[in-house]
């Protein structure tokens, strides 16, 4: 973000990795929100389920029983 700043302030415009920069941070953001739960007005919950990897979770618990 302060790369974004900065641009503004000295060349009076954003370039493209500039603006990159506003996307990253609501990715971050909303990952802290419903991936990690840091939130005070939602309390602590998972409002995103993880994805199985690509073997297959039937086949990850067989593993894990032999």
């Amino acid at each position: 973000m302060a790369g974004r700043a900065a641009e503004s302030l000295v060349f009076g415009q954003v370039s493209t990795g500039a603006a990159d920069d506003l996307g990253r941070a609501t990715d971050i953001a909303r990952q802290l929100i419903t991936r990690f739960g840091m939130s005070t007005e939602l309390g602590q919950a998972v409002l995103e389920r993880q994805q199985a990897s690509y073997l297959g979770e039937s086949l990850l618990r067989q593993e894990r029983k032999d």
